[in-house]
């Protein structure tokens, strides 16, 4: 079975998902824009939490006993989601340091409700600075 990260690398998200004007997002675009979050189908919780402590022992992370929400949020944003990408466009093209705060808020909410994540938002969007 390929693991979540190799088809993350074998999978390409549209470059033309992020539009292009010039200065900031029109609402219209901004929209469109985060209504773009994609998320890859929910693996078992048991053999994500498997893959995020083989994935971290490789990097010589070694994990003893559950894995952290926090551990599994990261991982989920990065190979899961096109998080990155979206987070990258928007700040951007924003140009409102509030606006993109919520936005990033906003993304982070979906991808926790959707993975099943006990997290709180402002911590998975900021970290330590969010809490």
């Amino acid at each position: 079975m390929e693991s979540t990260r190799a088809q993350y690398h074998s999978r390409q998200f549209s470059s033309r998902a992020v539009p292009e004007p010039d200065g900031r997002l029109s609402a219209g675009e901004l929209a469109w824009l985060i209504g773009s979050l994609r998320m890859e189908p929910t693996p078992q919780r048991q053999a994500l939490c498997e893959e995020v402590r083989q994935f971290l022992s490789s990097r010589q992370q070694n994990l003893k006993g559950e894995v952290p929400d926090r551990s599994l949020w990261l991982y989920v944003r990065r190979y899961l989601t096109n998080y990155d990408e979206l987070r990258s466009a928007l700040k951007a093209k924003v140009g409102e340091c509030e606006l993109y705060e919520n936005v990033k808020v906003y993304l982070c909410c979906q991808i926790i409700r959707e993975y099943g994540l006990e997290l709180d938002p402002l911590y998975a969007a900021f970290g330590d600075l969010g809490v």
